[in-house]
């Protein structure tokens, strides 16, 4: 009797390498692309987050004579606080919208994460702000579309209510630094004084207005 001979069919090992390449090439070309759709839908929250801390400061100004908030003279019980800490103290705004789920930094010391911050004017100090404090209709500060009130600004002292390294306003693009690993540090999002919301891959200097009085010892202006 002869025994029958019973074939065995496989890969051979150059097919299996040339798999193995062919799964490596298109995850190589895959991952890029899917960690740039997760980049920009977190980019996309933090717009969001924006336009509701927009809405925040449009109902303030409805309360407070058409005025944004200051960055840091808001009258709160009696003490001079942030203006984060106002709105999200006062019912203009959830504290929850102030963290940018983009903004992995580490906060030290605690305390509820800040990853943006209010514009106050280039001047550099908040002696003579132009555009925080002032109001919607201000004649100095008419391009509402392109000046820019608010923005992302990452920091380990960012955190609702603090003040420390100036981290809660900016005055130029030179202040804004974030951490988007994959843009230059000035490529993020703003809020403008239209209460629009928008990425701005690169700055321009009609975004940060100079002190409308003109005068770098003038009073603030548009009081």
């Amino acid at each position: 009797m002869y025994q029958t001979k019973r074939s065995f069919y496989g890969f051979t090992l150059i097919e299996m390498l040339l798999v193995i390449l062919i799964i490596s090439i298109l995850a190589g070309l895959l991952l890029p692309a899917i960690g740039s759709a997760r980049e920009k839908g977190r980019r996309i929250t933090c717009a969001n987050n924006l336009r509701q801390i927009g809405l925040g400061m449009m109902s303030y100004a409805g309360d407070y004579g058409n005025h944004l908030p200051n960055a840091a003279t808001c009258n709160f019980n009696g003490i001079n606080v942030t203006w984060d800490l106002y709105l999200a103290t006062n019912g203009y705004t959830s504290a929850s919208t102030f963290h940018c789920s983009d903004d992995r930094v580490t906060r030290t010391g605690g305390g509820t994460p800040r990853s943006y911050a209010i514009g106050a004017g280039n001047n550099g100090t908040l002696s003579y702000y132009c555009i925080q404090g002032s109001r919607l209709t201000c004649p100095y500060l008419t391009n509402s579309s392109t000046i820019a009130i608010a923005t992302e600004r990452w920091d380990p002292t960012a955190i609702i209510g603090s003040t420390a390294g100036k981290m809660h306003y900016f005055a130029t693009s030179n202040d804004v630094i974030t951490t988007h690993v994959t843009t230059p540090k000035w490529s993020c999002n703003y809020l403008f004084m239209d209460f629009h919301a928008a990425w701005v891959a690169s700055t321009t200097d009609s975004m940060f207005p100079g002190n409308g009085c003109g005068s770098p010892v003038g009073p603030p202006c548009c009081q």
